[in-house]
């Protein structure tokens, strides 16, 4: 049956979720973030802790090849949501607020040997607030599929009582 059909329109999942954002509140923050590795001693280390902040595909570009061409180690995938804490156990940076620091800082760097962790905010969510719609969506398209199945499920119930009823198959007894 075509109301089986698992795709599901993105007007389809944009609808529930506007319909249905108290649903989604975040339990913990969460982060769009960048960060590097560099030696504390690299002599291109504040073009790194500038440049780690782009705002342009340009400048994004040049970024990436300077990144490539100092052989520095660095994740910037802008497009992922991360949870705070884990990027805490991965990088070592010490907020001491993490509310606060997201409200009102979008960069940090944390010492480590001969080494500096630069990390670059690019956006965030805070806990108890609404998750974005890409995190959620899979968990809505399942609501959505799911709440097809049991339309079509109510659905053939109906039309098999009716037919039965039709048929005279069925009786109702009461006593």
């Amino acid at each position: 049956d075509s109301a089986l059909v698992s795709d599901v329109s993105k007007e389809a999942l944009e609808k529930y979720f506007e319909k249905n954002k108290k649903n989604f509140e975040l339990k913990e923050n969460i982060v769009r973030v960048r960060y590097v590795k560099v030696p504390k001693k690299h002599s291109k280390l504040n073009t790194i802790k500038y440049m780690l902040q782009y705002k342009d595909s340009v400048k994004k570009e040049k970024f990436f090849e300077l990144i490539q061409k100092e052989n520095i180690f660095c994740v910037a995938d802008d497009s992922a949501w991360v949870k705070l804490e884990d990027l805490k156990t991965l990088v070592p940076i010490k907020l001491y607020n993490d509310e606060h620091f997201l409200r009102h800082y979008k960069y940090t760097e944390a010492p480590e040997g001969d080494d500096v962790w630069i990390v670059y905010f690019s956006e965030n969510r805070l806990k108890e607030g609404v998750a974005p719609i890409e995190m959620v969506k899979d968990k809505i398209k399942a609501i959505i599929v799911n709440q097809r199945i049991l339309d079509l499920i109510q659905k053939q119930e109906k039309e098999l009582y009716k037919a039965a009823k039709q048929s005279g198959v069925l009786k109702i007894n009461l006593d």
